[in-house]
């Protein structure tokens, strides 16, 4: 007597069913996401592994770039984080040489500031993620191209409005440190 339960065991490199693995769960729209989310942060962090860098760190080194002296406590509110989370972040960037802490006025707060090195590492992300897209959405017109990003832009949007709605009050609210501590929320 031989078992099924192999069939029900086969993943994928993501870690999620392979298509054949479980019939028709692969024809769900939001496995069909998060599996290829997945698959895709996954490739987009082991590229970036070779400038020091996480999806997450690229997304606060991006909004350090476009507001210079940002403290963290904004920081935190602009990535919909904790401050523990953003220091986690903020910390290992420093130590890396991408950003500097300055002492802010009443010196509780310290400014935030991308240096030489964040910068060029910064841009080298946005390198390694074009060249990924290319790669991955090479044999898309660029008429589709533009229609699924504006899909995924409809659907991300979709589902923070049922996560908001969702949330108890106190934690919808902005500013709210009751956000996960993990540095691997912040990209989402």
């Amino acid at each position: 007597m031989q078992s099924n339960a192999k069939a029900f065991s086969t993943k994928s490199k993501s870690g999620f069913p392979d298509d054949n693995a479980i019939s028709g769960l692969m024809s769900h729209i939001g496995v069909k996401l998060a599996s290829t989310a997945s698959v895709y942060v996954d490739l987009y962090r082991q590229r970036l592994r070779q400038i020091n860098l996480t999806p997450s760190r690229v997304l606060a080194l991006s909004i350090i770039y476009e507001n210079p002296g940002l403290v963290q406590k904004s920081l935190a509110e602009a990535l919909g984080v904790n401050q523990a989370s953003v220091m986690a972040v903020i910390n290992k960037l420093q130590a890396a040489g991408f950003v500097k802490r300055v002492e802010g006025d009443d010196k509780r707060s310290k400014a935030v500031y991308i240096t030489a090195m964040g910068e060029t590492n910064f841009n080298r992300s946005l390198t390694i993620e074009q060249e990924l897209s290319g790669e991955i959405l090479g044999d898309f017109t660029q008429a589709e191209q533009t229609q699924f990003a504006t899909m995924l832009d409809k659907i991300r949007v979709r589902c923070e409005q049922q996560e908001i709605a969702t949330l108890p009050e106190d934690i919808s609210q902005p500013g709210n440190d009751a956000c996960s501590s993990s540095e691997t929320t912040l990209v989402r």
